[in-house]
């Protein structure tokens, strides 16, 4: 059996750069539909360029909730979610000051709860 995303929609946030850009040329490489979301609009139209095709963008910042929930009300399909958003990372960061082992149990719990929250 194959596995693989055609015809899959992957939604990432946070992939107008770094893993999540690289992550979307993945998932396009495989067939998926891709959707990005950032907060720099160059950043993010540089990676739409990038990606070209039908790639689907949205410019918000993942941490005000209510611009993730109109954008995600707007997708009528998701299959894939994959967030690298950068803005949990520095909230985490500044939370845990008793070393790295902490910061990493924060960031893994406190994305995933988040974009959670948008589905609720």
């Amino acid at each position: 059996m194959s596995r693989t995303l055609r015809d899959k929609v992957v939604v990432i946030l946070g992939g107008s750069s770094g893993i999540g850009l690289a992550t979307a040329l993945a998932a396009q490489a495989d067939g998926a539909e891709v959707v990005i979301t950032g907060r720099d609009a160059k950043r993010l139209a540089a990676a739409k360029e990038r990606l070209g095709g039908s790639v689907r963008t949205g410019q918000f910042d993942a941490a005000h909730e209510n611009p993730a929930r109109e954008f995600f009300n707007s997708i009528t399909t998701i299959d894939h979610i994959f967030s690298t958003a950068g803005t949990l990372a520095i909230v985490a960061l500044k939370v845990a000051r008793k070393g790295t082992r902490e910061v990493f149990h924060i960031l893994s719990a406190v994305t995933p709860v988040f974009t959670l929250r948008l589905f609720t």
